[in-house]
């Protein structure tokens, strides 16, 4: 089924945005990747939103990409709250806490399958 033109100038709006803010964000001091993935995260997921309202079909890597940056946004703004409360232990707590959980998943990989004595 063809899309009507509506629908295609709603998602060639979604992406010139998102291209223009990515531009401004390489171009610019005063945009941060802080508000580059909140706005894309915005664009996205409410352009899926408005185009799943209107019963239009939409593709899961609009869903998947909006998903991931409204996580990275998340995970800006919880770095940047830990890297103010913990001040200079901020650089111990990372790689010790990386390499805690390098080490727990690869324990949790080289034992699978194996039956636990009991």
């Amino acid at each position: 089924m063809a899309k009507s033109s509506v629908e295609r100038a709603i998602e060639t709006l979604t992406f010139g945005s998102i291209l223009v803010l990515f531009g401004l964000t390489i171009l610019t001091p005063w945009v941060s990747w802080l508000l580059f993935s909140f706005a894309t995260a915005v664009l996205l997921l409410g352009s899926a939103s408005y185009q799943r309202a209107r019963g239009w079909d939409v593709h899961l890597l609009t869903w998947g990409f909006g998903g991931v940056f409204a996580a990275l946004t998340v995970l800006q703004l919880l770095g940047i709250v830990l890297r103010l409360a913990l001040g200079a232990l901020w650089n111990v707590v990372i790689p010790v806490s990386v390499l805690a959980l390098v080490v727990w998943f690869a324990w949790k990989f080289l034992t699978r399958g194996r039956a636990r004595s009991e």
